[in-house]
């Protein structure tokens, strides 16, 4: 954090990032503040810096500051030309970063020894650091370090969706505000939310990705504890935008008008189609019914049923009794006695735990991805749902059951086992540390299934008298064992 905040601050190539600061309404006082910083438009840049400090590549790697090049001939760092957003824990200390492109950087060069691919490569306006050991992206809000004190005395947490919308809030005195790290929230922000505050206001764009974000935070929410509300901007605008234009003041005034967030999700679910055809009231019916049937109180979930029943127009009776119906069958997946299998073959615990997993939303897609792959899976018919489930998460690693459902190719029996086991109970109260366990599990395994395969291949060598291939494999069998040998050790 020091290396790039003194960047920021004095070297002459990043002119362009103060330049861009500036532009934005961001002060020096607050640059300081939270440090901000900028990423030379270098490969090596922070790693002979680490270097310099006694830090080995790997150890750089782990930390999420350096990428392996694909040929494995050393690493690159992994924020370049890019003004660099600090992230902290709730001690305050440097865990991850968050690196916003310049605009005048709009593709990369290759990396030496194959880093990246192609010279016009569009780059991501927003790179962030992976997951580590320190980092977990859904245990963490952007400036909840600086928000915790103001939002304990409040009550209440904002929550936008940047870092620029968090840094022009707390700039205009508006202090107990936070962002999400690019992800939906999570259980895990809930929990943490609940010691400082039992309101938020969740701060959404006006366009369709703020509704769905809004939509998708509902059930979340249901019965939880915190009261979440939603305040909606104007169009074409975000919170630092509405700022600079219209003043603290109005902002403030925006946020003391919020709406119930059940009350918005409901509205936007009924408002969305013309509701004129019988499919269009069917295809509401079974958008809404989850979500009245997760509210546990029963004056609220009357209230919103004659509501909705006014808005499509139909007998309240009517939904009521699809509500009914949909509780009923709902209690009969969870009364499942024994999972279900495929032809009466039990699936190996760690491949269905994943899968229990991601379909819940207990873990999300980003965590997963490159850490297990289809063929990590002994089963290849849990391999491919996996597959098809990484590919079917929306922005921020949602799952989205319909969309599953309707990409399986396998029938009916694995639809059902979709279905059951997006509802079923789990029997394990640390998520992070079953999933870590899983994933290692997942891969010593395979290693093993891979080490008798490359034995087989070996005896059969052997058996040609074929010597050099023999001096290969097991050199390959050497690599493998050290490599379940650092799997077993948790590395």
């Amino acid at each position: 954090m020091n290396y790039y905040h003194r960047l920021l601050l004095d070297h002459p190539e990043a002119e362009i990032a103060r330049h861009y600061l500036e532009g934005r309404g961001i002060h020096r006082e607050t640059v300081q503040a939270v440090m901000l910083g900028y990423a030379l438009p270098q490969w090596d840049g922070l790693l002979k810096y680490l270097k310099r400090q006694g830090w080995s590549p790997d150890q750089i790697e782990r930390a999420g500051l350096a990428v392996l090049r694909e040929d494995s001939t050393g690493h690159y760092d992994r924020f370049r030309d890019r003004l660099i957003y600090p992230i902290r824990n709730l001690q305050g200390k440097v865990i991850a970063f968050g690196g916003r492109i310049l605009p005048a950087y709009q593709s990369a060069p290759s990396a030496p020894g194959g880093g990246l691919t192609g010279g016009n490569t569009p780059l991501p306006k927003y790179l962030n650091s992976p997951e580590t050991p320190l980092y977990i992206k859904g245990q963490h809000l952007y400036a909840l370090d600086k928000a915790r004190g103001a939002a304990s005395q409040a009550g209440t947490l904002v929550i936008v969706e940047g870092y620029l919308d968090a840094l022009a809030a707390h700039q205009a005195g508006i202090q107990n505000v936070a962002a999400t790290l690019g992800t939906a929230l999570t259980p895990e922000h809930l929990h943490l939310i609940r010691r400082f505050a039992r309101r938020v206001i969740l701060v959404f764009d006006p366009d369709l990705a703020g509704v769905r974000a809004a939509l998708r935070t509902v059930e979340l929410f249901l019965n939880s504890g915190v009261n979440a509300q939603v305040v909606t901007l104007p169009e074409g605008e975000d919170p630092d935008s509405f700022i600079k234009k219209q003043g603290p003041e109005a902002f403030k005034e925006l946020l003391s008008k919020p709406a119930g967030l059940l009350e918005f999700a409901l509205h936007q679910m009924v408002a969305k189609v013309s509701k004129k055809t019988l499919e269009e009231k069917l295809g509401i019916i079974e958008e809404v019914l989850p979500v009245l049937g997760k509210i546990s109180n029963h004056v609220e979930r009357s209230h919103y049923l004659k509501w909705v029943a006014d808005q499509l127009q139909i007998r309240e009776g009517d939904l009521g009794q699809e509500l009914t119906h949909h509780l009923r069958q709902s209690k009969k997946v969870h009364k499942q006695e024994a999972p279900p299998t495929l032809k009466g073959r039990q699936f190996p615990i760690e491949e269905e735990m994943i899968i229990k997993l991601l379909l819940q939303g207990q873990v999300k897609a980003d965590t997963l991805r490159g850490r297990v792959h289809e063929q990590d899976f002994a089963d290849p018919r849990l391999g491919h749902l996996f597959a098809l489930a990484m590919d079917n998460c929306q922005e921020g690693g949602e799952l989205q059951i319909r969309e599953l459902l309707n990409a399986t190719q396998h029938g009916d029996e694995i639809n059902l086992l979709v279905s059951a086991w997006s509802l079923q109970e789990l029997a394990c109260d640390d998520y992070e540390k079953t999933v870590e366990d899983c994933l290692q599990s997942l891969h010593t395994k395979r290693l093993g299934r891979e080490l008798r395969e490359m034995e087989e291949r070996i005896r059969r060598a052997e058996q040609e008298a074929d010597r050099e291939a023999v001096r290969l494999l097991q050199q390959g069998v050497l690599s493998l064992k050290r490599q379940m040998l650092l799997a077993q050790q948790g590395d």
